[in-house]
């Protein structure tokens, strides 16, 4: 018992420092861009256009897996490990434009939590209460600009999970059953998988329409 609670608060106090590191490590980062001229508002359009880019990214993978496979499950050749080889190559391509998606989401909320803690410091020293207004208003408009744009990018990246989760269970039945009845077993779900791809790219389109909108009013306000 006494071992487990050492373990549990040997674990705790891990995580603190990791955390501490985190945060240091996110308050330096900003410094280190201020310095060289970029502004918390700067980083955040700026994570804003990389999160856009993925979203293509991943856009465009998918597609083209679904086209790959379509075309595999209706022509099945007879080397059916080269088949099996490209599936998996094709498979292995979509989980990584997925993971880069998740992490530019992640990097574009951690830029904006830098710049609203900035923005909400700066209001709270403004002595001018004209000027204090003013900075209240434009600091409820970027919120809502920002939440637009982050609900866009969630919706959209919300999808990635079940189009994986399908193909992966497609891909690896193939795998695991190299066969002719293998394959049918791919065209007999193409349909679903069809539909799931359909609905991804209808929200990454929807996602990428916004961050440019996001990021054309950014240039506009600046």
């Amino acid at each position: 018992m006494r071992h487990d609670l050492r373990r549990a608060a040997a674990g705790l106090a891990l995580y603190a420092v990791m955390a501490t590191v985190l945060v240091g490590c996110n308050k330096n980062y900003f410094n280190a861009m201020e310095t060289m001229g970029y502004h918390k508002h700067g980083v955040l359009v700026a994570r804003v256009k990389e999160a856009r880019d993925a979203f293509q990214d991943s856009q465009k993978q998918f597609q083209g897996t679904l086209k790959e496979l379509t075309a595999i499950a209706n022509n099945p050749a007879s080397d059916t490990q080269t088949l099996v080889k490209k599936l998996s190559s094709e498979l292995d391509h979509s989980e990584s434009t997925a993971k880069s998606v998740h992490k530019h989401v992640s990097d574009v909320e951690q830029a904006a939590r830098g710049f609203f803690q900035d923005e909400a410091k700066k209001l709270n020293k403004e002595k001018d209460e004209a000027k204090r207004l003013q900075r209240r208003r434009d600091l409820e408009r970027d919120r809502a600009e920002y939440f637009i744009v982050l609900k866009a990018m969630r919706r959209a990246e919300s999808t990635l999970t079940p189009v994986l989760i399908r193909l992966r269970t497609q891909i690896l039945y193939v795998n695991r059953n190299p066969s002719t009845k293998s394959f049918t077993y791919l065209k007999d779900n193409l349909g679903t998988l069809e539909a799931d791809v359909t609905s991804l790219v209808r929200e990454m389109k929807t996602a990428v329409t916004t961050c440019d909108a996001y990021i054309q009013a950014r240039k506009s306000n600046s």
